[in-house]
């Protein structure tokens, strides 16, 4: 599990780096989002090795992560004139999960 932070250090820099241009995050924020979701797979079937603060940080950033992805369904269904918008809204978000997903490996490697 301490190789996760390194696989994932290298994924964000390069997703983020990738998505200073536009049609790049479009691309890029996905694979990376991909990538950390089989990521919080492996985290979640180890969490009994994990400290008792990065589970806390886990459940929050799978909670957070659920919630914003229902929600951002749901607005994409009612709000399809914003599109543009949304869409920029999620760049921003994705962008920040990822940050702090970075964060809870970085965590696990510390551990």
């Amino acid at each position: 599990m301490k190789s996760l932070y390194s696989t994932n250090k290298v994924l964000t820099i390069l997703g983020l780096g990738i998505s200073l241009t536009f049609w790049g995050g479009i691309l890029a924020l996905p694979i990376l989002g991909l990538t950390q979701i089989i990521m919080s797979v492996i985290i979640f079937r180890n969490k009994s090795s994990l400290s008792k603060g990065t589970k806390k940080l886990f459940y929050i950033y799978i909670i957070v992560t659920i919630t914003l992805a229902g929600t951002f369904r749901l607005l994409s269904e009612v709000k399809s004139r914003e599109s543009l918008m949304l869409l920029l809204i999620w760049m921003f978000i994705s962008a920040f999960l990822a940050l702090f997903h970075l964060y809870i490996t970085y965590k696990i490697k510390q551990s």
